[in-house]
């Protein structure tokens, strides 16, 4: 022990001041983002949260801090190659095999643990201030049920764990240096990556497999009673002794490692057919990746992370965003039209109109002289169409009004003051009848029917011009949901214009700023107005929001590491370059192996990661019945990122295929 320190930290002090500086650097990021992961569960999950919710919450953190660990595991490696050959060298000066690994884990441990130690102060400092901004807000105010406080215990869960990933990641670096020193001292020795790196990309593959087809094995309850063995659609699922997001977490999390770790394996087996070739920028380009096979899969391993989390990402968002809920209340806080119930003060939101005062055509003719409001109409108990089928939520719903208000809300043609009609042209036309019910309940609550025949021509509507009237072209559903009329009445007609009415309804548009307006108007007439529901789209916009800042995390800490590993690259390439300059090869040549060697593991990256996102997202949308549209829903956040993290590898490596030819650059270690 007593020169294992000063030997190591020797071997540190070697590796020069970038090397030491980012692999604290690196060590302190993680300290701090682990330790504030270890705060996140008591702060956010109450004292009675189940075992499913907590295994939920971990699964999503390790899958947010999946990018860390690469980068973690990343800078442990930085100038592996020179690192590998001077832990060769003691070899060779007779140091036993596992002295020479515990030298490399001592010293990758001591830059793990400064860097861990400052981290976890660093978070403890954090802490606090993160938990002022996030209770500042109002709506922020129940994402904590108790304080975000870093604890002794992990924070030295934090250090210890950073050392031991630092020293396995060491160890598992260098073993095969004790083999044959002499030849790993050498540059020219080819190095084939070990075949294991498939191993985490089946079980991640086999154990989402297994989570799509409904977890068969294992004895589930299915929605309609049916309890089932085999294989069943998640989407049908009622009852499961194991979470399904659970598993599917967990193989996603198999999965990124396999697209960290298949890449070298891939390349190295191209890298063969490379220098195999007759172009001597693609034998150039084989060998290097021969004797250095991980060198630029170090660089690609964050682009792998990035792709396919943020095809995940992506498919989420869309199924966020598809949801016909939100996108209703999307369109209504965007502008479109909303009707919301209006009851003079004294009457009940809910439970059924009471004996009281009710709203009277003169009312309704009062409302609309509010600024803003479309259309006023009775608000009905009821209404039924042929064969006593109730029309209510089946988008074929009466307009009592005039040809004014209609016209305001939807794009028609033929609508008569006098005479009700049916509404066609839509997606689904209501039957044919000559006469429909109105129902309502009078102030006594007896319930009052009033027949209406249907003498006018049908009135025909144009959805898509109503949609891209509201902003939305081309929606049918949102049109459908929105504006759900299938009859017009016009309210003059004998026998509705004294329809007794225990609410009445105003469609109303132009967003929130407009609804308060309204309100205050209402109000001014001796109205209340109900509440516009609007909850799905606050919880998705808050949701959409943290998978914003989640996937701008991700993409920060691998862009990072992409960064530190290309500029560690290029400072290792230098002298292998300045050699094969010394030798005459052209600037282009070298170049184009330079193109080889980064090019060619960065497309089997983003392919691979690529496809098996897709894959992962479609499959899980087909069992969860979601739709396969959700991954085009996401297309633009999946692009960007893609897009940065492509083009930043190429930025980063090729302009230096070239170098300024030096004597030192020709000095061999």
């Amino acid at each position: 022990m007593t020169t294992l320190l000063p030997v190591a930290w020797r071997l540190a002090r070697a590796g020069g001041t970038y090397r030491l500086a980012a692999q604290v650097g690196v060590n302190v990021l993680g300290g701090l983002l682990l330790a504030l992961s270890l705060a996140v569960p008591q702060a956010v999950l109450s004292d009675g949260a189940s075992t499913d919710e907590l295994l939920t919450l971990v699964a999503l953190l390790t899958i947010v801090l999946l990018p860390l660990a690469i980068l973690l595991v990343a800078s442990g490696r930085l100038s592996g190659a020179t690192r590998d050959r001077r832990l060769a060298a003691l070899r060779v000066l007779g140091l036993g095999p596992w002295r020479t690994r515990a030298v490399g884990a001592t010293e990758a441990g001591l830059l793990a643990g400064a860097g861990a130690l400052a981290g976890v102060g660093l978070a403890a400092a954090v802490a606090p201030l993160v938990d002022l901004a996030v209770h500042a807000a109002p709506e922020r105010a129940d994402w904590f049920v108790a304080p975000l406080r870093v604890t002794v215990a992990g924070s030295t869960a934090v250090v210890v764990g950073l050392v031991l990933l630092a020293g396995l990641a060491s160890i598992a670096g260098t073993w095969r240096l004790t083999g044959n020193p002499l030849a790993q001292r050498a540059t020219s020795t080819r190095r084939t990556p070990a075949p294991w790196g498939l191993a985490p990309f089946g079980a991640g593959a086999a154990i989402v497999a297994w989570g799509v087809l409904g977890l068969p094995g294992t004895i589930r309850m299915l929605y309609g009673g049916e309890v089932v063995l085999g294989v069943a659609r998640v989407a049908d699922i009622d009852e499961s002794p194991i979470p399904v997001l659970v598993v599917l977490g967990a193989g996603l999390v198999l999965l990124t490692v396999g697209v960290v770790t298949l890449p070298g394996v891939l390349t190295a087996w191209v890298a063969g057919c490379l220098a195999r070739s007759r172009s001597t920028a693609a034998v150039l380009a084989g060998r290097g990746v021969q004797t250095e096979p991980a060198s630029v899969p170090r660089i690609v391993a964050g682009v792998a992370v990035v792709v396919l989390l943020a095809t995940c990402a992506a498919g989420y968002l869309g199924a966020l965003t598809g949801d016909a809920t939100y996108q209703t209340e999307r369109a209504q806080v965007a502008g479109g039209p909303v009707a919301v119930t209006v009851m003079p003060p004294d009457l009940p939101d809910t439970g059924g109109p009471a004996a009281t005062a009710q709203p009277t055509v003169a009312d309704l003719d009062s409302l609309r002289a509010v600024p803003e409001v479309l259309a006023a109409l009775p608000d009905l108990i009821m209404a039924r169409g042929p064969d006593g089928q109730r029309m209510s939520g089946l988008g074929w719903q009466p307009f009592v009004g005039t040809c004014a208000e209609l016209r305001a809300v939807m794009v028609v043609d033929g609508c008569r003051d006098d005479t009700a009609a049916r509404i066609v042209g839509r997606a689904s036309d209501p039957p044919p009848t000559e006469t429909i019910e109105l129902a309502t309940f009078d102030a006594a609550y007896d319930l009052v029917r009033t027949p209406v025949r249907l003498d006018g021509e049908p009135i025909r509507a144009d959805d898509a011009a109503t949609a891209a009237r509201w902003g939305h072209p081309g929606v049918e559903v949102w049109t459908e949901s929105l504006i759900p009329y299938g009859y017009f009445v016009p309210v003059s007609l004998p026998g509705v214009d004294t329809i007794p009415m225990a609410y009445a309804s105003v469609v109303i548009e132009g967003g929130p700023a407009t609804w308060q307006r309204v309100r205050e108007g209402i109000t001014a007439r001796g109205f209340d107005m109900g509440e516009i529901d609007r909850d799905t789209f606050d919880e998705v916009e808050l949701l959409r929001a943290q998978l914003l800042v989640g996937v701008a995390g991700i993409v920060g800490v691998a862009g990072l590491g992409i960064v530190i590993t290309a500029i560690d690259r290029v400072r290792a390439r230098r002298r292998t370059l300045a050699r094969l300059v010394a030798l005459g090869v052209p600037a282009r040549t070298l170049l184009a192996a330079q193109a080889w060697q980064v090019l060619l593991p960065l497309a089997i990256a983003v392919l691979l990661a690529g496809g098996v996102g897709l894959a992962v997202v479609g499959a899980v949308a087909h069992s969860a019945d979601l739709g396969v549209e959700v991954v085009s829903a996401g297309m633009p956040l999946l692009l960007a990122v893609v897009g940065i993290v492509v083009v930043l590898v190429p930025l980063l490596t090729l302009p230096a295929a070239t170098t300024r030819l030096t004597p030192e650059l020709l000095r061999e270690e």
